[in-house]
Order: structure tokens, then C-alpha cells, then sequence
């Protein structure tokens, strides 16, 4: 990045890494007394929504592929914050369960877009906002990248949490590693 496209903020980027460990471990403490309260709460669900945008995207459509179906075997679907809106606002009401992990970054508006009007319409909805969990301490031209590491961290904490309050832990498999595929 610094020698082939002379990126200006590399050297934030590099002290956002060697701050990453440790916010993470923080990140991890903090969130457990959530994380607690929400698996006791959605044990017994049988669908569970994830949603995200931008650089957090993708820990909304782990949580929702690897962790809740391949894993838990809960049904998901995991929505793109900005698509939220273009039909899957339809299936939220008062007791259906969303996950939304909020960027720091420059797609934020969608993913404040989505949560103004979850709130309103469901009791179910859990928001992990990477501002909570320690993105603020990176610097901000480079904060949105980290966005993702840092959320995938928390929401594994939501995900274990889930698995042990259900009593089927991650390693158990219907057909993965058993059936020819």
C-alpha cells in the first residue's frame, strides 16, 4: 500500500493493527453480559435475521451462513443494510429476531436507515455497532476497515453464547465432513 500506490494514511493503519489485540480483548469482555441476555432470549427461535453494510457486510453473512445455519441450524437470511428496504422490510414485525452489525464507516447512513425502522416495527432487534466496541480508538481515515475485524470478534462472542444456552455446540454437523458433497 505505501510503496505501490503511496497510500496516506498507511501508518495509521499499521498502529490501528497493533492496537487491534487489544480491543478486540476488550471488545470481548464488554460484550459478554449482551451476548448473555440475547441467547437466553433467542435459544429457541427458529429464525434468526442478520443484517449489515459496507466493510461489516461480511460479518452479518458469516454469522448468518456459518454460524447460525451451519452451525445452530436456525434458519437466517443474512440483508444487506441498503436492501433492507427494497422488500425484506416486509417480514420484520414485533417477534421476528435481527442481528444488525453497524459500520463506523461511510455506509452508516443505511445500516441507521435500517435500525430507525426495525425499532419501531419489532422487539426483537439486537444492534452490535462497531462505535461500541472500540472502532473510535483507530484513526478515522482508516476506521472502517477495521470495522469488520473487530465485529467479527463480538459477534462470535453472540454466536458461542447462542450455541452453549442451546446446548448443540459449533462442532455438531448433520452432513458436513459426514455425507459425500
Amino acid at each position: 500500500m505505501r510503496s505501490f500506490e503511496g497510500y496516506a494514511h498507511f501508518g495509521a493503519a499499521e498502529e490501528a493493527f497493533q492496537k487491534l489485540d487489544r480491543i478486540n480483548r476488550a471488545a470481548i469482555e464488554k460484550v459478554r453480559p449482551r451476548a448473555e441476555a440475547w441467547a437466553n432470549r433467542y435459544q429457541n427461535e427458529s429464525v434468526i435475521y442478520t443484517m449489515g453494510s459496507g466493510p461489516v457486510h461480511c460479518v452479518a453473512y458469516s454469522a448468518c451462513i456459518c454460524h447460525l445455519m451451519e452451525m445452530e441450524w436456525i434458519d437466517s437470511a443474512c440483508i444487506h443494510s441498503g436492501d433492507y428496504f427494497h422488500g425484506p422490510f416486509e417480514i420484520t414485525d414485533k417477534y421476528v429476531p435481527f442481528l444488525l452489525f453497524k459500520t463506523s464507516g461511510r455506509p452508516r447512513p443505511l445500516d441507521d436507515r435500517a435500525e430507525a425502522f426495525a425499532k419501531e416495527y419489532t422487539d426483537c432487534l439486537e444492534v452490535v455497532d462497531a462505535n461500541d466496541y472500540g472502532a473510535s480508538e483507530i484513526d478515522e481515515h482508516v476506521r472502517e476497515y477495521f470495522d469488520s475485524l473487530i465485529l467479527f470478534a463480538v459477534g462470535r462472542v453472540y454466536t458461542e453464547t447462542l450455541a452453549v444456552y442451546k446446548q448443540h455446540p459449533f462442532c455438531y454437523r448433520k452432513y458436513m465432513f459426514k455425507e459425500q458433497y
